[in-house]
């Protein structure tokens, strides 16, 4: 009962502080992709769309993959005890 009352009051003061602030619409305007479907719509002739997206699904785990290898690489020269 006390734990309920300071979160209570811990939320109230959030919520106090939150709504000081003002407003606003967040307007998001994402990208065409319909040629992309197009060319799903294509390549759907001779793959199945989901052999097509795990491979480039794979394609990108792989290259993110060795960015965050080299980037560990160069931490690792970089400090002073290796």
């Amino acid at each position: 009962m006390i734990f309920d009352g300071i979160i209570n009051v811990f939320f109230g003061l959030i919520d106090g502080l939150l709504n000081l602030l003002p407003s606003f619409d967040f307007v998001f305007n994402f990208p065409d992709t319909t040629q992309f479907r197009i060319f799903l719509g294509y390549a759907d002739y001779f793959f199945p769309v989901g052999t097509l997206l795990i491979c480039a699904g794979i394609y990108f785990d792989f290259s993110h993959g060795m960015f965050l290898w080299r980037f560990l690489k160069m931490v690792w020269k970089l400090l002073p005890f290796t």
